[in-house]
């Protein structure tokens, strides 16, 4: 729960979602100088109409689930009165798949010297979203793909993502995932799927609190910064004598002592951040579904960074 928010302009930016003139109309009035610099020592055929026009086109179509020909049509009946050329749904395709610049989907960057707190988790997004007809004929198929964000716990905007496959475990982007975050992040929040050695090293590297849950069955023999994790967390003795009572000690706490000790933790250290995170999830799949219509990975990862532009554009 986002605390102090303006409710007043938080409804403003929910009814502006549904202002399908809001993505069209600014990337059209500068789209001729858009396409001056596109064309600039261009050899071959110039273009006719800038990335930010097109890119509209691709958003409009992920957030109201438009064929391509849908979205020609409303590109054109929105900049009727603008009197500026727009693209067909050929020309629509073709320059989606050729759009190799990296979409900014993080509107509002963060400021030099601020420092955040970040919530990471992962979610599965369908490839394949079979009828009722295809899936009664030929049986449920189940592709999938991961999604993981790094989320402001502040105001909930997403600010990297990362797409794997399904099989790959949480822990392994981690790195790839919060490296544009190393400087102003001050404090990570994630689940138990993160508690391994490499993310507390992590955060002793980057200078920043690693609030992950340890296992229950934890013991004090692994090593580092993420030792020192269990033994607040559980509350051990740091007697490193393995063979008197306190290097005993560790195994003999029964497992409800442990999830005491480790709740009581959790509290302290404000580990409830971390449910920002599952909001974010649950908000982008209500506006966006739970697939995706693209099949290539390229074109997977182009929507969703256009989704992710279109969330975080209603974010106060």
């Amino acid at each position: 729960m986002v605390k102090n928010r303006n409710w007043k302009e938080y409804n403003n930016m929910l009814v502006r979602r549904g202002e399908i003139s809001l993505y069209i109309e600014p990337a059209a009035l500068i789209q001729s100088r858009e396409v001056k610099e596109l064309n600039e020592d261009k050899i071959g055929r110039p273009f006719i109409y800038g990335n930010g026009l097109v890119f509209a086109g691709f958003a409009l179509k992920c957030l109201l689930r438009f064929g391509y020909r849908q979205v020609s049509g409303a590109i054109r009946d929105i900049l009727r009165n603008i009197q500026v050329e727009t693209p067909n749904f050929r020309t629509l395709w073709r320059r989606i798949k050729k759009l190799k610049t990296e979409v900014n989907f993080n509107t509002h960057p963060i400021k030099s010297g601020e420092k955040i707190e970040v919530a990471i988790d992962s979610t599965g997004i369908k490839l394949v979203n079979d009828g009722e007809y295809r899936t009664k004929m030929y049986g449920k198929r189940k592709d999938w793909i991961k999604l993981f964000f790094a989320v402001d716990t502040d105001n909930g905007r997403v600010l990297t993502r990362t797409v794997t496959k399904d099989n790959l475990h949480d822990i392994k982007p981690t790195k790839i995932l919060l490296d544009p975050l190393f400087g102003p992040m001050k404090s990570l929040f994630a689940d138990r799927a993160w508690d391994a050695e490499m993310t507390h090293e992590l955060g002793k590297e980057h200078s920043f609190r690693c609030i992950v849950p340890v296992r229950i069955n934890a013991t004090r023999r692994c090593g580092g910064e993420r030792r020192k994790a269990v033994i607040e967390q559980f509350d051990l003795p740091t007697d490193s004598d393995s063979h008197g009572h306190h290097g005993r000690y560790h195994t003999t706490l029964s497992k409800k002592y442990r999830i005491a000790k480790q709740k009581k933790r959790k509290k302290k250290s404000g580990f409830g951040k971390r449910w920002i995170v599952e909001g974010a999830y649950g908000k982008f799949k209500g506006m966006f579904g739970e697939s995706v219509f693209s099949k290539t990975k390229d074109m997977i990862q182009k929507e969703i960074d256009a989704k992710l532009f279109l969330y975080n554009c209603t974010i106060p």
